[in-house]
């Protein structure tokens, strides 16, 4: 008896003693802050996959959406980092400067056009990340429902050459 009286003692003074170093240590460790803003949508417009380039360069347009919770986000130009594979090559990259074509509430939005000349190699190229302008945040967190996910909204371009004429026969 008196050792279950002792262990129920010691208990409550263990209790008495961790509680105010466990709720100190929670209060010491703040979580810390989430965006207010996020890429709702980050995708090329069109139905197109592919594009010849063989005749005539290629005009692509893109779209970003970004929604503002906190109604504070509002750059001068949004950038999105493109990624250009192509072929026994390095992945190259380069940005493409967007502007603003609509603002509501929560939302605003950008266009932007990728420009591929006529006669460029094959290659496939990707959205990957966007950035702000110098005066906001470097890179806009992109959601997981975003439409479009980074990296996959994908298009490619090729380069065929005409079938040459068949030979003339006697």
């Amino acid at each position: 008896m008196r050792l279950a009286r002792t262990l129920v003692a010691a208990a409550a003074v263990t209790a008495l003693v961790a509680a105010p170093v466990a709720s100190a240590t929670a209060a010491s460790h703040k979580p810390a802050p989430k965006p207010r803003f996020v890429v709702s949508a980050l995708q090329i417009i069109g139905s197109k996959a592919s594009y010849d380039v063989t005749a005539a360069g290629a005009t692509v347009r893109l779209r970003v959406q970004v929604k503002d919770f906190d109604r504070k986000f509002n750059p001068t130009s949004v950038k999105v980092v493109v990624v250009e594979r192509r072929s026994g090559a390095v992945a190259a990259t380069f940005t493409v400067a967007t502007h603003r074509v609509g603002r509501s509430r929560v939302v605003t939005s950008w266009l932007g056009t990728i420009s591929v000349p006529k006669g460029s190699a094959p290659a496939s190229y990707c959205l990957t990340l966007v950035k702000a302008d110098d005066t906001s945040p470097a890179t806009l967190p992109v959601v997981a429902t975003a439409k479009g996910l980074a990296g996959r909204d994908c298009f490619t371009v090729t380069n065929t050459t005409p079938p040459a004429p068949p030979a003339p026969t006697t």
